[in-house]
């Protein structure tokens, strides 16, 4: 019995042992067996951009500037006479074109005719008059040989001759011609007659109205061409080859302005500047005509309105080593991104030329052939390395955008 209860024990214990030790045993031979754990290398991945080549150009940038278009010419039409309006123009009415000389609208003439027709009377009884007194001064004067008076009294020679009497019929003549032309002269301002090419404005007299001296009748534009008066700044001023003071010029202008839902252009010339600087905003105005606003010459396909509010754009003067960039690649403080010779970003703050538009013009800043990013790289810091994809001759002018790491918005946009 207690043999029995032995042999059970050395089972609990040496079974447990034999077991625990084969484990150890497989555990060690897996130990000696496992294969190296294979470590990967991460790559570090570059960010890939494009590039363009900075190249000088000698070119005309496009200037800017802005005005309202008004009349060369505008004139207060009054009247010259008195009377009743007795006719007026169909085309007598606001806006009304009128040619030059053209007959607008007539006063009652009778009163002006009666007028000139008394006036040739008192010219004809004036020549009656000096006939009578030249014929009577010719008989004095034969009279006056026969007798052979002592001729050193030319008072009394004047008298005999009947000279102040001639004078005096000759003066008659005279005013009443005199007479003649002012009562002509009232006749024809009866019709009151366009004092140029233009367009009525504001008329104030219609038919059936009588009219005194001075009435006024209307507004009156020029319309054979218009002048838009814009502001130079000192920096465009510094650009261009402005006339001298009382010298014209011949400058093209583009002009454009919204029309309903279309641009309308048109063509004009800058032909004059003002003498002096306004003593505020310290510009220069300078005088841009256009020729025919309003297409009687069919120059233009749109009328060009008087009190139109016109985009001026005008070229400068040549301008060499210039760097053209599209304006997304320009980024606050006037900086720009480059890559360097080792492919690393290189931020560049650059001087450039006061425009609009969707185009900068750089003179200084960068050099010919250094390399421009002309695409989209996302978090740029200067120092850090980039993959070039692909280098172009000269910088895209696309709509690209680099954003930095302070994400500064795009000058321009």
């Amino acid at each position: 019995m207690n043999q029995s209860k032995g042999s059970a024990l050395k089972r609990h214990v040496v079974v447990p042992m034999l077991v625990l030790g084969v484990a150890i045993g497989a555990t060690a031979l897996l130990v000696v067996n496992k294969k190296p754990v294979e470590r990967k290398v991460q790559e570090l991945i570059l960010p890939k951009v494009e590039v363009g080549a900075v190249v000088f150009e000698d070119i005309q940038i496009p200037l800017q500037t802005r005005g309202v278009v008004t009349a060369r010419t505008q004139s207060k039409l009054l009247s010259e006479v008195s009377g009743k309006v007795v006719w007026v123009s169909p085309k007598w009415v606001d806006g009304g074109f009128f040619a030059k000389d053209e007959v607008m609208l007539k006063i009652d003439e009778q009163e002006y005719v009666n007028q000139v027709a008394q006036a040739k009377s008192r010219i004809a009884q004036a020549m009656s008059t000096l006939v009578q007194e030249q014929g009577q001064a010719f008989v004095a004067r034969e009279e006056w040989q026969l007798r052979r008076p002592d001729s050193s009294n030319k008072a009394g020679r004047a008298l005999a001759l009947r000279e102040p009497q001639l004078a005096s019929a000759q003066a008659q003549v005279d005013a009443a011609v005199a007479d003649l032309q002012l009562a002509e002269d009232k006749l024809k301002k009866t019709r009151i007659r366009a004092p140029y090419a233009g367009l009525v404005d504001g008329k104030d007299a219609d038919i059936g109205q009588y009219l005194g001296v001075g009435h006024r009748l209307a507004e009156f534009h020029a319309v054979d061409y218009v002048e838009i008066r814009v502001p130079l700044t000192q920096a465009q001023i510094a650009l261009l080859e402005l006339p001298r003071l009382g010298e014209t010029a011949d400058i093209p202008v583009a002009l454009t302005a919204r029309v309903g839902d279309l641009q309308a252009h048109w063509q004009g010339k800058l032909v004059r500047t003002e003498g002096l600087l306004d003593e505020k905003t310290k510009v220069l105005y300078a005088i841009v005509e256009v020729d025919d606003p309003y297409g009687l010459r069919k120059q233009h396909k749109r009328p060009l309105r008087i009190g139109t509010f016109v985009e001026a754009e005008l070229p400068s003067r040549l301008l060499t080593d210039v760097v053209v960039l599209s304006r997304r690649l320009l980024r606050s403080g006037n900086n720009v991104w480059l890559v360097d010779d080792n492919n690393r970003l290189d931020k560049r703050q650059v001087r450039v030329l006061p425009t609009r538009g969707d185009k900068v013009y750089v003179i200084s800043g960068i050099e010919a052939g250094e390399r421009v990013i002309t695409s989209g790289i996302s978090d740029a810091v200067e120092g850090r390395e980039v993959r070039i994809d692909s280098v172009d001759e000269e910088p895209k002018d696309e709509n690209t955008q680099v954003t930095d790491h302070v994400n500064s918005p795009v000058a321009g946009s």
